[in-house]
């Protein structure tokens, strides 16, 4: 369903129960369905280039592996975001989207890596620290790559600090003017740009 002029999604695609995949990028797009339905096996989502303004809550009832929601309207992400346990992929680049919700460290916490690609949005807000639980599921992942690239970051957020397995991240084109001793101490590391 790529590449048409859609402005919402079918009612009858949420009872497509056996539906795995779901491309729906590039389209007109204003809004998602406001109940998930029968999507139960859906691990594939894509609803790019589009114009939606937000993601309804019911996102994180899914069991998806790759999510991409990139050039679209959003301002923000549900705190529902971070029971994605399965996610592999996360792309939300060049929305409007100000702030990460703090739930976002649980993403991924029951595979082996996550990729998370925020770029291109207005974040400057701070992440807050993760707390014990967060922590120990982040940790958890063998794998984080994180891209907050072309935002609004004055400082690098401290909850990044704590991610012991980030091996890549990215803060490109943002208003940084130092980078902090923990990041260069972290031990998994392997790529900052």
């Amino acid at each position: 369903l790529s590449k048409n002029e859609l402005t919402h999604v079918p009612d009858c695609i949420t009872k497509l129960s056996n539906l795995g995949g779901l491309f729906l990028n590039n389209n007109k797009i204003i809004e998602l369905p406001k109940t998930k339905g029968n999507l139960i096996n859906l691990a594939v989502l894509n609803i790019s280039d589009n114009k939606l303004e937000e993601i309804p809550n019911w996102i994180g009832e899914l069991d998806l592996i790759q999510l991409s929601i990139n050039n679209n309207k959003l301002k923000s992400i549900p705190e529902t975001i971070g029971k994605l346990g399965y996610l592999h992929q996360l792309e939300i680049k060049n929305n409007l989207i100000e702030k990460i919700p703090d739930s976002i460290g649980n993403i991924g916490f029951k595979t082996t890596n996550s990729d998370i690609d925020t770029s291109k949005n207005k974040i400057s807000s701070q992440i807050r620290s993760s707390n014990n639980q967060q922590k120990k599921l982040i940790d958890s992942v063998f794998e984080v790559f994180i891209d907050l690239s072309n935002n609004r970051l004055f400082e690098i957020p401290e909850a990044i600090s704590n991610i012991n397995n980030l091996k890549k991240l990215n803060l490109t084109n943002n208003p940084l003017k130092e980078i902090p001793e923990k990041i260069i101490k972290m031990p998994n590391l392997k790529i900052i740009g």
